[in-house]
């Protein structure tokens, strides 16, 4: 920013010199043109008083002494020169003074000025006083005028960028500290109090982030007040339903299942602790197959009593993942129970390999989602009950290193997608458009594929 505030102040400095400049340089060399023509006035007058009249012979040595200017000379009335360094024979402004005229001639490359000298009786032309000057000089009093004003401009644009240079720091400085208090702001800290830099706008801007950043702490702390109460009243009961369950779990085999149950739902609750406070994730290597195997297990049950079936399928080839194993459970628990509250039909889940990477798809036959609302979805408290379950998958799956898509609205199919460590770096690319998320080129569902093992 400092290096465009100075070229602009720069740029304008110099359009405002070849502006104002360009003017004046031509009305000095008109000046000085019109100062050597009175030059030359008062010099061929100054002369007229040396020439004596009437001109004769006798006069030759006077003349020679009056005329020590190189410039002047002296014609007779015939247009012969008689004394001075002019041409011989009389020219153009001669012959014009012979008339009877004073006059300018400028037609070479010598500005000539010639005034006729009359006989006071019979007021007859007696003699031609001519004065001249080479453009020569003229040019050199107006090239010397034009350097002056050169040099004067060279000073002024020297003087505008040191202004510059000082503008440009003053208002940078208040912008950069802007700057970082943004990316303060953005990594979660608080932004002090704003120091006045004198320009208003920036002030301003620079007290309302101050504002801003103090109502967003107050309100992670509340946020992250509020998980840490929860986390701690369900971490209570929880821990007595786990005692009780183990302490029967003799008596009954089926307590194991639901000691599995509370064990999953302490790690799920300690997982969203964790990643409303922040915390980096301590991913693992997890089998996608293993993930989809488990939470059909799961959820039989459930779409069971609803008159609904799951299809498995489960391609080995799939290469591990580093992520957390309480996390894809989660994320495949809220689109299957997606699918179990909004879908029909029979529900599809599989694990399969992808360009780059790996997925999990879950599918079902229901009429789908409007394609205007394939990106609305994904939004909090979208559509009927909370809104919260798509919203919170994508979260937990991008926290993950992951990407939850749409990847089919009618019949629905959702994909969680995973990079492999080769391309981990690399952009994913577009999941709506690839081919591998189309269901018209979708082998993973189909049995014979080697590798797939429908359940």
């Amino acid at each position: 920013m400092k290096r465009r505030l100075t070229w602009a102040i720069l740029i304008v400095t110099v359009m405002t010199l070849l502006i104002l400049g360009i003017p004046l340089a031509i009305v000095v060399h008109r000046y000085y043109e019109k100062a050597a023509t009175v030059d030359l006035q008062r010099r061929a007058a100054e002369a007229v008083i040396e020439v004596p009249t009437p001109l004769d012979g006798s006069a030759a040595d006077e003349l020679a002494e009056a005329t020590q200017d190189a410039a002047f000379s002296v014609y007779d009335a015939q247009g012969a020169l008689v004394a001075g360094s002019g041409p011989v024979r009389a020219d153009a402004a001669v012959r014009a003074a012979l008339a009877g005229v004073p006059t300018f001639d400028h037609s070479t490359e010598v500005l000539v000025y010639a005034t006729p000298l009359t006989d006071p009786q019979s007021e007859a032309v007696t003699a031609v006083v001519r004065v001249a000057e080479p453009d020569a000089a003229v040019d050199g009093r107006i090239r010397r005028a034009w350097l002056v004003m050169f040099g004067v401009g060279l000073v002024a644009l020297a003087i505008a960028w040191a202004v510059a240079l000082a503008q440009a720091r003053r208002l940078a400085r208040p912008i950069q500290d802007l700057a970082a208090s943004a990316e303060r702001l953005g990594a979660g800290g608080v932004v002090l109090a704003h120091q006045r830099s004198g320009v208003v706008e920036l002030d301003l801007l620079g007290h309302a982030l101050a504002t801003s950043s103090v109502r967003l702490a107050e309100l992670l702390a509340r946020e992250r007040a509020f998980s840490a109460d929860v986390s701690h009243q369900l971490r209570t009961p929880l821990t007595g339903l786990r005692l009780r369950l183990e302490a029967d779990a003799s008596n009954d085999p089926a307590n194991a299942d639901a000691l599995a149950d509370v064990a999953r739902l302490e790690a799920t609750v300690d997982h969203l602790l964790a990643l409303s406070r922040g915390r980096p994730r301590l991913g693992t290597e997890v089998s996608l197959s293993d993930v989809v195997e488990d939470s059909a297990r799961r959820w039989r049950p459930r779409f069971a009593d609803a008159g609904r079936e799951i299809d498995l399928v489960v391609d080995r080839s799939v290469e591990p993942v580093v992520a957390s194993l309480t996390a894809l459970e989660q994320i495949v628990d809220v689109l299957l129970d997606n699918a179990l509250e909004h879908g029909a039909g029979r529900v599809s889940i599989a694990s399969r390999a992808i360009a780059g990477g790996s997925a999990i798809d879950v599918g079902d036959g229901g009429r789908g989602v409007p394609i205007e609302e394939a990106t609305a979805i994904f939004a909090r408290h979208h559509g009927s009950g909370h809104g919260i379950g798509l919203a919170l998958a994508r979260s937990l799956a991008e926290a993950e290193g992951g990407k939850l898509v749409l990847a089919s609205n009618a019949p629905p199919r959702f994909s969680l997608v995973f990079a492999s460590a080769v391309t981990r770096t690399a952009a994913i690319p577009s999941l709506t458009s690839d081919p591998i998320l189309d269901p018209a080129s979708d082998q993973s569902s189909d049995p014979a594929r080697p590798g797939a093992e429908p359940r």
